[in-house]
């Protein structure tokens, strides 16, 4: 009987490690790539004065801040870097997006909130198609 016990706890013990290394895995993922979330435009947006087509963009802010580069990133191809304030905050959302129209019809990109940030865009002085 002692063999049957001896590998019945060594199947305990090695699914329970497995289990542990999931969980550290997933949580250095969550905590490795902060600033890097995946959001989708439905509508073209101004963000800064850049009109950015639907679609869905990484984003990845550059620097401790509060001033700091966001690039808007598809694939691997860098579509737009504009400037923006960050706010390291713990948030209760996971992500966020906050937009303005413009009189000119035009949906701006205000401000994303992540668990652990708020990013601002600062609205240029866009009218139509300038």
């Amino acid at each position: 009987m002692k063999p049957k016990f001896i590998a019945i706890v060594g199947a305990l013990v090695a699914i329970t490690s497995i289990a542990i290394l999931a969980t550290l895995f997933a949580t250095m993922l969550s905590v490795a790539a902060p600033n890097k979330p995946v959001i989708n435009l439905v509508e073209p947006t101004l963000v800064g004065n850049v009109i950015l087509q639907p679609g869905e963009y990484r984003i990845e802010w550059s620097g401790p801040g509060p001033d700091v580069q966001v690039s808007f990133s598809q694939g691997n191809k860098t579509i737009a870097v504009v400037p923006a304030t960050l706010q390291a905050v713990h948030n209760r959302v996971n992500l966020s997006l906050m937009y303005h129209t413009e009189e000119s019809g035009a949906r701006s990109l205000v401000e994303i909130e992540t668990n652990h940030a708020t990013v601002r865009f600062t609205t240029s002085d866009f009218v139509g198609g300038k």
